[in-house]
């Protein structure tokens, strides 16, 4: 049999098979037979945001986000609003020589918006679909979704978020053990959640994200020096878990978690 032949034969088979299968929206939905969760309360929620970085002078690292925050459920039904209060941000470098914290002043200082999900049954059990969300840190921007980040504090669109004094807001950086001090920046960051786990007192699945951060203003001019930087390749280490505590949750049960899951974090 030709080539030609036998790509019109497997051609043709496929369309039988497509023809013969009903369309999904014409089957019944699967169902794990549990009762929808009862998600409404207080949960403390810890996030994973790996990049990869050439840095200068230091060449390529990983540095991984580890963000904890305090998230309060409304639940209508299969709907989800969640309302978010940050609590800490834990920075890790795979290189010793770069070192960040954010400190949690500037954290609690970001406001982001609600965000929204949609619970839905699986043969496997209930699952969770989070919507993009979109937070916009630093500065104002009359396109959020589009607009380029400014590159100057002495842009009008950028403010002093964390009431510090200085533009957009300050993460303290040392990098070499030599070179230290404060950049000024604006940051972009987008996040969903798709097809996370669910339960009672537990939700964690795979997180997609993206984060566009300009440093406006340095205390030290070697900081404002661009490096490139991407996500790191590996889709297992994107990711978020969320806890329900046996009462509300705060800020110190939050960081509490945190700690617990920085000892299990075997990759920074």
């Amino acid at each position: 049999m030709s080539l030609r032949c036998e790509t019109r034969c497997r051609l043709l088979v496929l369309a039988l098979l497509l023809a013969l299968t009903p369309p999904v929206w014409a089957s019944e939905p699967a169902s794990c037979g549990e009762p929808m969760p009862d998600l409404a309360g207080s949960w403390a929620m810890i996030q994973f945001m790996p990049k990869v970085a050439n840095l200068p002078l230091v060449g390529q690292a990983t540095i991984t986000a580890v963000v904890s925050l305090v998230v309060e459920i409304e639940q209508q039904s299969a709907s989800l609003i969640m309302r978010d209060t940050y609590c800490h941000t834990e920075v890790l470098s795979s290189n010793w020589v770069l070192s960040s914290q954010v400190p949690d002043t500037v954290v609690a200082s970001f406001d982001p918006p609600a965000r929204t999900a949609t619970l839905y049954e699986t043969e496997e059990g209930w699952k969770l679909d989070q919507d993009w969300h979109l937070e916009i840190r630093g500065c104002t921007l009359a396109e959020p979704e589009t607009e380029d980040l400014p590159v100057s504090a002495d842009d009008p669109r950028v403010f002093d978020s964390d009431g510090d004094g200085h533009a957009g807001f300050t993460v303290p950086v040392r990098a070499l053990g030599i070179i230290g001090g404060d950049t000024y920046v604006v940051q972009r960051l987008r996040y969903r959640t798709v097809g996370a786990d669910v339960s009672v007192d537990r939700i964690e699945g795979p997180l997609d994200w993206s984060s566009e951060q300009i440093v406006v203003d340095a205390s030290d001019a070697f900081l404002k020096t661009g490096f490139e930087e991407w996500n790191d390749p590996d889709p297992d280490v994107h990711r978020f878990f969320m806890v329900r505590p046996e009462e509300d949750a705060g800020c110190e049960e939050a960081l509490s978690i945190l700690e617990a899951a920085l000892i299990a974090y075997d990759r920074p």
